[in-house]
């Protein structure tokens, strides 16, 4: 059964009251990213020359391949800045590009090491 719902019926409501459940541990106003799967084609579309800043440096994102398995979706991608780095990145299938980029950032940030293997962790 769908219910239609006028803007005006969502000024300090949450997602789950107007729905009709309730989860303990959400706390009302707490926003949750709706995930859908994103295609290898979009993942590459969002990564592809895409500019981060991260450790005080420009990087360029290079994506080299973009495999999935079984249970996760692997990204080789390389970081084109005054130095070169590479790294594979573990992806749950649900994370995206964001999830991505936030791992690479944390990474180049937090590591001085050319090359790595990053599990990255879906964010809500």
């Amino acid at each position: 059964m769908h219910r239609l719902i006028a803007f005006e019926d969502l000024p300090g409501r949450s997602i789950a009251h107007i729905a009709g459940s309730t989860h303990p541990r959400r706390l009302l106003g707490t926003l949750t990213k709706i995930r859908g799967g994103v295609s290898t084609h979009e993942l590459l579309q969002q990564l592809r020359g895409r500019m981060i800043d991260a450790a005080g440096q420009s990087w360029r994102i290079e994506v080299y391949s973009i495999v999935d398995d079984d249970a996760h979706r692997w990204i080789q991608v390389g970081l084109a800045g005054r130095e070169e780095r590479t790294v594979l990145l573990k992806l749950p299938y649900m994370a995206d590009a964001d999830d991505a980029i936030g791992s690479i950032e944390q990474w180049v940030c937090g590591s001085s090491c050319q090359h790595a293997v990053v599990s990255v962790i879906a964010s809500n």
